[in-house]
Formats: structure tokens, C-alpha cells, sequence
């Protein structure tokens, strides 16, 4: 059996995925799916250890506890400690693998993308559903090459992704829509992707701007 899946990814750091993810996860269990939340990369100092004794990070840890579950690292198999300004403990199935600036990660990254697609196939395989968690933006191109954390693992498992923004930062629709280019490969497919809003606005106040963006600029609603 291999599991539904939904990627939330934000428009920038703090826009509210590990809120969202932690309530899509708390409401599908009240309507008995059986659940599993997901980020493949995370980028955190603090950190959770493990049912099986690993570490993961803390929001990950969360969100499994709202989905009745212990937390298990393949619910985050690669977390990044930040220890200096360009570089980071690397953190892989929930052990430290060692210290790496980012030259040296990026030449590490095809082993961490394997441990990513297995933790996930491991899910998918025992869970009705997995809701995954983006990291930072999609739409940092500088990223977007081999990326695990975003559109490129949305694309590898042609799942749909939920985009959301923080309404409180203002230009919540231009900065949706002005992303969307950033985020795909130059002729890759799209995946189908809705916008949402973070915090507190009424359905009344943007539902005139919601429905003349609605569709994507490939025409998919």
C-alpha cells in the first residue's frame, strides 16, 4: 500500500508549514487516517530524541505526538545543526555523520537524497497518509539543483503541494504568484499547487483576490 501525500511548502522561513503540517496531521486523525508526518530536511539546532534513538527535529517530534505516534527519525532523516556561519553538524538518520561546510554538503547531498526517498517509501509503505513539511522557500534558486527539501522531492514523488504565506507580512499575493516561475525546473512538470493563508484574515477579505489567482499559470486550479 503506498500512502497519499500532501507537501506544504511557505513562502519564506516562519510562514506558518510546521503550524499547518501539525493541524492537517491532529485533523486527519480525528477522522481516523492513520497519518505519518515528514519533513526529508530540516534545519534546526534544537532537536528531539527519537523512539528509536535517533534525533530529529523538535517540530517533527510534535507533530507525531499529534498523530498518536512516537517519533521516529525517518519522520526527519536529515537535519542540519548550524555551528558556525557556513557550515553545520550534519545529522543523517538520526546520528551525526560530521561537520560540514556547505561545498562539502553539497557534494554529500546524493548520499542524504537516498536516505530521504528510502525514509519516505518506508512511510508511505505502513501509513494511509503523509503529510510533508517544506523547508524555507522553493523558491531559492541557488537551491534548486538536486533539492530534497522542496520542489524537488515534490516533482520525485508527483505529490501536490499547498503554498502558504504569512498574510501579516503583507503582499500575500504577489509574493505567491511572483514565486511559482522560481520554483520549477525550466521543463519539468508542474505539480499542482494552492495557495493558503498564514494567521489570522477572513474568508470575506480575500476571497475576491482568491478567485482571480486561483489557477496556476499553467491553467490548473
Amino acid at each position: 500500500m503506498t500512502a497519499r501525500t500532501l507537501m506544504v511548502q511557505g513562502t519564506t522561513s516562519n510562514a506558518g508549514k510546521s503550524l499547518l503540517v501539525t493541524a492537517l496531521c491532529r485533523w486527519l486523525v480525528r477522522q481516523g487516517v492513520w497519518v505519518a508526518p515528514f519533513k526529508p530536511q530540516n534545519m534546526a539546532l534544537n532537536s528531539a530524541v527519537t523512539a528509536d534513538g535517533g534525533e530529529i527535529g523538535r517540530a517533527q517530534a510534535l507533530q507525531a505526538i499529534t498523530c498518536q505516534l512516537k517519533p521516529r527519525i525517518d519522520m526527519n532523516p536529515v537535519l542540519l545543526k548550524p555551528n558556525t556561519d557556513t557550515g553545520a553538524q550534519v545529522v543523517v538518520r538520526g546520528h551525526a555523520v560530521g561537520n560540514m561546510d556547505a561545498r562539502r554538503y553539497h557534494a554529500y547531498k546524493g548520499i542524504a537524497r537516498t536516505e530521504v526517498f528510502e525514509a519516505y517509501r518506508r512511510l508511505a509503505s505502513r501509513f494511509d497518509a503523509v503529510i510533508v513539511e517544506g523547508a524555507g522557500s522553493p523558491a531559492e534558486i541557488n537551491l534548486r539543483a538536486d533539492d530534497i527539501a522542496n520542489m524537488g522531492f515534490a516533482e520525485a514523488v508527483d505529490c501536490p503541494v499547498i503554498l502558504i504565506a504569512d498574510i501579516e507580512l503583507g503582499g500575500y499575493s504577489p509574493i505567491s504568484t511572483a514565486r511559482w516561475p522560481c520554483c520549477r525546473k525550466a521543463n519539468g512538470p508542474a505539480p499542482w499547487v494552492s495557495s493558503s493563508i498564514g494567521f489570522a484574515v477572513t474568508w470575506g477579505s480575500c476571497s475576491r483576490g482568491w478567485i482571480g489567482w486561483r489557477k496556476t499559470p499553467d491553467g490548473k486550479s
